[in-house]
């Protein structure tokens, strides 16, 4: 068994190889599928941000093309609530 991706761009590739298996896929697999993409989006949510990139990814990976929220982009909204407000606290920003 392949160890969890350590970064966002690793959980990103791999995301994105089992997007690309989805289409033409029978209703079992797509639920396996979508399961695994699932546990990806749930761990890439608490890796740490070091580029512009990998909120794009994170992006990517916790919104549906619908629009609709995701459990992946509650946890990344709540994140960057939580994150805003830490450092809304300790240093406010200036104009």
């Amino acid at each position: 068994m392949k160890p969890p991706p350590a970064t966002i761009a690793e959980a990103f590739d791999a995301w994105t190889a089992i997007q690309a298996q989805v289409p033409g896929t029978g209703q079992e697999v797509l639920k396996r599928l979508c399961d695994e993409q699932a546990q990806i989006e749930d761990l890439a949510v608490r890796l740490p941000i070091t580029t512009a990139r990998d909120v794009w990814q994170l992006l990517a990976m916790a919104t549906d093309e619908g629009g609709a929220l995701t459990p992946a982009s509650e946890t990344l909204f709540q994140r960057a609530r939580d994150e805003a407000a830490t450092i809304t606290a300790e240093a406010p920003v200036r104009a």
